[in-house]
């Protein structure tokens, strides 16, 4: 802990570079060593599982298909479809005013809309099919929709009887 605070110090002060490494090298070294202590194998292998887990995760996301159009519903009710594949801007009407939606590069969002929080732009660009972003003052929800890659994907099955 001595060298964490020797670091910070000589960071602040200014120091020349080797000197700031070698301070930072040895704090960073000797904090690794007191987390290794105080880890046991089991804390060590949830560490290494949460990790993977998260790896995978977003892989999972960043592998996800591309999705060709957007489906865009006011209270339940499809009001519009957009094609990812052309650029546009898109106004409707929503229960707290006009809603501006965005599509560019194959990517949708909400632009502009008069709501209390501004979830629904704070989401930002959706493009990976499944994707979901909705304002729900506005009563405006956009799905990302695409053709599947074979026709079985394409269905929706709820379960096979026989």
């Amino acid at each position: 802990m001595v060298n964490v605070c020797r670091a910070r110090a000589l960071l602040l002060t200014g120091c020349n570079s080797e000197m700031w490494y070698s301070t930072w090298y040895r704090a960073v070294g000797e904090m690794l060593v007191i987390v290794n202590r105080a880890m046991t194998a089991l804390d060590r292998l949830l560490v290494l599982l949460t990790a993977l887990t998260i790896l995978l995760l977003v892989l999972w996301i960043a592998w996800q298909p591309k999705g060709s159009r957007a489906v865009v519903l006011l209270d339940n009710q499809i009001v519009r479809h957009l094609s990812l594949a052309e650029d546009s801007l898109t106004e409707l009407v929503g229960h707290l005013g006009m809603v501006k939606i965005q599509v560019t590069e194959g990517r949708i969002r909400l632009l502009e809309y008069d709501s209390p929080r501004m979830i629904g732009s704070k989401t930002g660009w959706i493009q990976n099919r499944g994707a979901v972003l909705a304002c729900i003052p506005c009563g405006i929800l956009i799905r990302i929709d695409g053709a599947a890659e074979n026709k079985a994907d394409d269905m929706q099955w709820d379960g096979v009887a026989r």
